[in-house]
């Protein structure tokens, strides 16, 4: 009986071009066929296919429809594929031979990839392993119905001919080669007329030539023993159908047998039904659990599951406005239902106008019609019945916790009479994505008001006083009030929680209410004065402001002249060609050792251009050049301008101009784009690339960008000086550049810093437009390679790791504007108590990385620390975002990363530990020595060899985790189970245990766990490959093993080696021999044995198995009742 078997995740096969004479490529097309044909959805990749089977040649319309599915898909691979070419989620093996025997390669397989076998002997030891012999022979075709024997033939195909002597072969002998190719028609004409096919090697040829009634007979030559068919071969096809003489006796034995073969070829077809049911289930089943463990790492679930602060310590009152306008009662229901989950008091939830349908009374929930509402509201207001005030409209839900934590919140919102918070917008399809949004930021939110300032908390007091929400507006009432804010308090009246408060369906998020928000432009740019400004909506939906422009403000240019006069040249004449802006003026800074050819070309610009060349002294750094400038100039406005800079919009300074004349601006900025016409920078955020992020760089010149801000004049902390106009009044308050910094990195940035420092705003405007050729844009600059930097960084820290124009949630890499790692508030009080430890895995995961994630896991677990894990290629600015009071290193730092970490150790209090037994300890110079603070080591011996070389160190306890407890296990077998992990022994030591393996395979099981040598595999009753986490107490107690052995010689291959596998072992219940060994010395009573042969052998046959005790091992189970004191000095 067939199972059903949901095939929600689709199948990519690798597999060369199909063709006849080859039943392994066969095969797996035919398995992309039997997937298709049971309502799968399966594709061959990079091959010409079958047209007669269903089994479709991948096309880039299905390959995109598989991965934009969001489900896990799975890659088929045969055994001659290494690695995971696909990139696939899900991996599967299907060894159609065994590994390396036709290539030479290894598979390279992951810990998590599922292994089929097509036949029992290529699994080798391996344990109940998973066959699918699919066959898709013609045994109408390949039968024998041809009385005449007349042919004999050798299969020859993977040995060379070279090899082989064919002496002794009959004359006139056929070769049957893939080297030439026959029909499966011609190929079972040829093998009816067989009386004998000789073969080298195993092959489904031979099975054919079976079905025709021709006798196989095996040939080994020395080198090739591995490609033969052997005794396993007999086995799998019911122990007939070839030999290994062709003595005319041998031969009718054979023939005798052949019937046989069809027989069991037809049992085998009737068992692949149930063999290809378990490869559907267990390749669907780790799909799902792929899309299971996706799941709970997306966003999605991370906003509904995640731990808030519980206790709130707040009595913040807060009154709930759910807008009801055409509704369905299922959107009602929803926002009402994430109120009162938090445990919110129904009669503070006020609806408007909700359908008659809604029985709002039931829940004693109070409503009231939209004429009436906002006088309800006041009324409440004004008898002082909440604190807060907060409308959604109704589909909007409150996130999880999120009531508790805005109650705590807003009892510090200190000076902010209005709060908006980061939220999340679910799609129609359910997918949900989060809405990082700056702090208070004036160009951008007027720009797109419906996006940023809505579902805003507002102070019951300041809204009273500036005038409650104007009923004429249905939508931007709160817009309407904010405007009202800012023009009697300023923009510092507004705050901004970075925590995602409410989730948003997507239709109502970017749902603008065109003509409100017009008139409350229109209003607001009256009342600033600006009475000749215009609001456009664009197709975006967002708006443009056009200030009125300036009349006869004149501009004073600042040029650093250079070396190069055919650059100076073409930037000064696409200034003067390309720039509608007319009174302005070009002042020059010219070293004094300048060229003559430079100095000709000046003179010669003088005459025909407004140009004032100035001459600076050759000691004078670029700072002091532009001061220079600055004192000479006659402008209300100073433009810094680098000459690698061209114009192609006559607008552009009109454009900047219209914004620095606004009293709150201090600098404006353009885009700059390539002369490809790719974004170079649409504007700049701090701390991110490792120094600043350019916004966009590398994207179409027009993209929108995340929410459009591509496409927004916003304001942003820092834009490049490349070309920056500035206030003069604002330049000259603040001094000008910093003549202390001569770094071009620190140049370009300090001045909007400065200003910003001093209260002023800066505007980036996507609609002046320069091309620039400057690769110091593009350059990748790390703070730690310049003291400069780091001394900017520190002076204006919080710019460089939480840009207000950005979001501390926000990823500091490539791409920007991505969310960053899913984090958990912790509670300010928590917060405060808890050490920090950021866990930076900076090498390949190896046994001792594992450990120490292990047990800071266990410690935060328990609110012991507070762990963050992250990748070695954070960068200054990310690390000081995260403000760790403890690094620990899997390994020891390289250069790179020890400057990283010193140059974060120069601004903030710092501890780093790395683990001395990862590889790569002993090989470090002085620097990335001094920059840890403590090494860390399970060995005793390792820390007494750090402690000599005055390095200090820590040596930890062995403590597994509470997983580790030993469970029951099965009874054990007639014979015992003996394990043993190969993979760290030295050549000697294989050696030895091989002698004893020799020795005792007769009388134990010998299981071999992980890598094992090939001379074992006669001698050894399982091989068994790791499985996900290594030495997992789930795969040790599938082993069922009676004893372990860990062998270890007295040298110094295992001179820093410690017990924790011993520990791992016995705490599963297995009885341990070890080698007598200091590394091996602990308080656990397993037995501990020399290194003789003859005593191993006699320990593993004969003694008595004896399990170490739950009392005996409880001293190595984490308990957070009895942290050992290391670990407390360490990280508590």
């Amino acid at each position: 009986m067939t199972m059903h078997i949901d095939l929600h995740s689709p199948y990519l096969i690798a597999a060369p071009d199909y063709r006849e004479s080859s039943l392994g490529i066969q095969v797996l097309h035919r398995l992309c066929h039997m997937i298709n044909e049971r309502g799968g959805r399966a594709w061959m990749v990079g091959c010409t296919v079958n047209p007669e089977w269903n089994a479709p040649a991948l096309t880039e319309e299905a390959y995109e429809q598989v991965i934009s599915s969001g489900r896990s898909w799975i890659a088929v691979y045969p055994e001659v594929t290494t690695g995971n070419p696909f990139s696939a989620p899900v991996t599967v093996r299907y060894m159609l031979n065994r590994e390396g025997v036709i290539m030479q390669n290894a598979i390279d397989a992951g810990a998590d990839d599922l292994f089929f076998w097509y036949r029992p002997e290529f699994a080798d030891k391996e344990p109940d392993p998973n066959i699918l012999g699919i066959e898709c022979y013609d045994l109408s075709l390949f039968q024998d119905d041809q009385p005449i024997k007349d042919k004999d033939f050798l299969y020859l195909n993977r040995i060379p001919e070279s090899a082989l002597d064919l002496s002794g072969l009959p004359e006139n002998i056929t070769i049957l080669s893939m080297r030439n190719p026959l029909s499966l028609r011609e190929l079972a004409m040829l093998l009816k007329r067989g009386r004998v096919l000789y073969t080298y090697e195993s092959s489904g040829t031979c099975l054919l030539a079976m079905l025709c009634g021709c006798p196989v007979v095996s040939l080994s030559v020395p080198g090739y023993e591995h490609y033969a068919l052997n005794e396993q071969s007999l086995q799998d096809i019911g122990g007939a159908g070839f030999g290994y003489s062709d003595s005319p006796e041998a031969l009718d034995v054979i023939r005798e047998g052949l019937p046989i073969v069809r027989d069991v070829v037809l049992a085998k077809r009737r068992l692949l039904e149930t063999q290809f049911e378990h490869f559907l289930f267990l390749t669907q089943a780790k799909a799902q659990q792929h899309d299971e463990v996706k799941e709970r790492n997306s966003f999605s679930h991370w906003i509904s599951h995640r731990t808030l602060p519980t206790t709130v310590t707040a009595e913040t009152r807060l009154l709930h406005v759910i807008l009801c306008l055409n509704a369905q009662v299922s959107a009602i229901e929803a926002s009402v239902a994430s109120l009162t989950r938090q445990g919110v008091d129904s009669r503070t939830i006020l609806l408007v106008a909700p359908e008659p349908g809604y029985h709002a009374t039931t829940m004693d929930i109070r409503a009231v019609t939209v004429d009436s509402w906002v006088s309800a509201v006041r009324q409440l207001a004004e008898t002082e019945d909440f604190d807060w005030l907060h409308c959604i409209d109704a589909g909007v839900e409150y996130t999880a916790a999120s009531i508790g934590l805005m109650r705590n919140m807003l009892t510090k919102a200190g000076e902010c009479q209005a709060i908006y918070t980061d939220e999340a917008v679910r799609a129609d399809d359910g997918e949900i994505t989060p809405v990082r949004k700056p702090d208070f930021n004036l160009d951008l939110f007027l720009a797109a008001p419906h996006r940023y300032l809505r579902r805003v908390w507002f102070r019951r007091e300041s809204w009273l006083a500036t005038g409650k929400f104007n009923p004429e507006f249905n939508q931007s009432f709160e817009f309407d009030a904010l405007i009202d804010y800012l023009l009697q308090w300023g923009t510092g009246c507004i705050g901004h929680i970075t925590d995602i408060i409410t989730l948003v369906p997507a239709s109502v998020f970017d749902f603008p209410s065109t003509l409100e928000e017009a008139q409350i432009l229109q209003r607001y740019l009256q009342h600033r004065g600006f009475s000749q400004a215009r609001a456009v909506q664009k197709k975006n939906l967002t708006w443009r402001i056009s200030y009125p422009q300036p009349e006869r403000e004149k501009v004073s240019i600042l040029l650093d002249a250079g070396d190069d006069p055919t650059r100076l040249i073409r930037c000064v004449e696409s200034l003067i060609s390309n720039t509608e802006w007319q009174n302005k003026e070009i002042l020059l800074a010219v070293v004094e050792n300048t060229s003559a050819e430079m100095i000709d070309l000046i003179k010669q610009m003088q005459e025909v251009m407004p140009l004032t060349a100035i001459v600076c002294g050759a000691e004078q750094n670029y700072a002091s050049r532009m001061n220079l400038l600055a004192q000479n100039v006659a402008g209300d406005f100073i433009l810094l301008l680098d000459l690698q800079t061209l114009f192609v919009l006559k607008n552009w300074l009109t454009t900047l101009l219209s914004h620095v004349i606004r009293p709150e601006i201090g600098s404006a900025g353009p885009k700059f784009i390539t002369a490809d016409q790719r974004l170079l920078s649409a504007g700049m955020i701090a701390g991110a690339d490792g120094w600043v992020g350019h916004v966009g760089q590398g994207e179409p010149w027009q993209t929108e960008g995340e929410l459009s801000r591509y496409q927004c004049e916003q304001n942003y902390s820092i834009l490049s000086s490349n070309c920056l106009l500035v206030k003069r009044e604002a330049w000259q308050r603040v001094g000008g550049l910093s003549v202390e910094y001569d770094d071009q990195h620190v140049n370009d940035i300090i001045l909007p810093l400065k200003l910003k420092r001093a209260g002023y705003l800066a505007v980036w405007s996507p609609f002046s437009v320069v091309v620039s050729d400057n690769t110091q844009l593009l350059e990748t600059v790390c703070v730690s390679e310049n003291s400069q930097r780091q001394t900017l960084l520190a002076e204006m820290l919080e710019v460089f790791t939480d840009d207000p124009a950005y979001n501390r949630y926000l990823s500091l890499q490539r791409p920007l504007f991505r969310h960053g790692p899913l984090t958990t508030n912790v509670s300010d009080n928590l917060s405060l108590t808890l050490a920090k430890v950021l866990l930076l895995k900076n090498g390949e995961d190896c046994e001792y990385s594992k450990r120490i994630a292990d047990l800071l896991q266990n410690l935060s677990t328990d609110n012991a620390i507070c762990l963050i894990r992250d990748s070695s290629d954070l960068t200054v600015p990310e690390i000081l975002r995260l403000v760790p009071k403890i690094v620990v290193l899997t390994h020891a730092p390289d250069k790179a990363l020890s400057a990283r970490l010193a140059a974060v150790s120069r601004i903030i209090p710092l501890r780093i530990y790395a683990l001395a037994d990862s590889a790569g300890s002993d090989n470090n110079d002085r620097d990335q020595v001094n920059v840890v603070t403590r090494w860390l080591t399970w060995s005793a011996k390792r820390a007494a060899q750090l402690s000599k070389r005055k390095r200090p160190v820590s040596c930890l306890p062995v403590l597994l985790g509470c997983e580790w407890v030993a469970q029951s296990r099965p009874t054990s077998a007639e014979r015992r189970r003996v394990l043993c992990i190969p993979e760290a022994l030295s050549v000697k030591e294989r050696e030895f245990i091989s002698r004893v393996i020799a020795a005792t395979h007769a009388r134990v099981d010998w299981i071999i766990l992980g890598a094992w040598p090939a001379a074992w595999l006669p001698m050894v009753a399982e091989t068994v490959r790791w499985q996900e986490e290594r030495m997992s107490p789930e795969q040790l107690h599938q082993l069922r093993a009676d004893i372990a052995i860990i062998f270890r010689l007295n040298c110094d291959h295992n001179r820093f080696k410690d017990d924790y596998q011993a520990v791992q072992l016995a705490a599963c219940g297995i009885a341990i021999l070890a080698s007598d060994v200091p590394s091996l010395h602990n308080n656990l009573p397993f037995r501990r044995l020399k290194a003789d042969p003859q005593v191993w052998q006699n320990e593993i046959v004969n003694a008595d198995r004896y399990v170490v005790s739950q009392r005996e091992i409880s001293t190595f189970i984490y308990d957070r009742e009895s942290i050992p004191e290391v670990i407390r000095g360490l990280f508590m």
